[in-house]
């Protein structure tokens, strides 16, 4: 159902900006993120919504206090402890992404579009709601992606990396997978052969195994490191040709 939204998204992400300009605007992105975020637990603290807002708010909530103990108890915790914590937290945000991805709520959030242009003129019906449906499609496949960099946000420590991928390897899963890759890049200062090898297994994994929203969601989130980061360029070339783009050199370094 998903895979349609993917003609929605472009596959390709990769800016001419120089690199310290998408820093800049990343990291204003992430601040104006932050600050609606505390904002938004400031007015649900006191009267939450029922049901699956209700829901999301409080996972979301209990995953941020969970990777503030992460970040701020990883070296007096034992590995045991860490890896459950990050087992935890992943699982959460998994089951929201099963959340948004569920097909009987996206089945009953597309008929429920279908009632609202119902007002459209009879003959152009059948297409609002087609447009509507794919816009709505994607909408959810990048809200996807946000939720997978805010999984990877709370477990956000580069000295967490032993206990993350030991925990990918123990699960063995295609999403705890994803989770490494998303993780591995938001840590990593400088782009190694072993990082590069890691993601070409993943993407050669989606492609085994058929599944494209995958593949898309990591080329995205490669795309984004690619933009904000100088990677060498033999390793930079690898990345390239496995998302199947056309070349593209560093930006300068203004």
């Amino acid at each position: 159902m998903l895979e349609v939204a993917l003609r929605e998204i472009p596959e390709s992400v990769v800016s001419g900006k120089p690199v310290g300009e998408e820093r800049r605007i990343e990291r204003k992105g992430r601040d104006e993120a932050e600050s609606r975020r505390i904002e938004g637990d400031r007015e649900h603290d006191s009267d939450l919504r029922h049901g699956i807002a209700n829901d999301v708010l409080l996972s979301l909530k209990n995953m941020d206090i969970l990777g503030q103990i992460l970040r701020n108890k990883y070296g007096s915790l034992p590995v045991t402890q860490l890896a459950g914590i990050v087992s935890t937290i992943v699982d959460a945000g998994l089951r929201l992404v099963g959340v948004l991805t569920d097909r009987d709520g996206i089945v009953a959030f597309e008929d429920y579009i279908s009632r609202m242009v119902d007002e459209a003129k009879p003959g152009a019906k059948s297409a609002v709601l087609d447009d509507t449906r794919r816009r709505f499609r994607a909408i959810i496949l990048f809200l996807v992606h946000i939720l997978l960099n805010r999984i990877a946000d709370s477990v956000g420590k580069k000295e967490l990396k032993p206990v993350i991928k030991e925990t990918v390897r123990m699960r063995g899963t295609m999403a705890y997978e994803m989770i490494g890759v998303f993780h591995a890049l938001g840590v990593a200062e400088e782009v190694s052969d072993t990082l590069v090898n890691e993601i070409i297994r993943f993407l050669r994994r989606c492609d085994r195994e058929h599944n494209r929203i995958a593949w898309r969601l990591v080329s995205l989130r490669t795309q984004r490191y690619l933009n904000t980061h100088h990677v060498k360029p033999q390793l930079r070339q690898r990345l390239y040709a496995e998302l199947r783009l056309s070349y593209r050199p560093n930006p300068s370094l203004t």
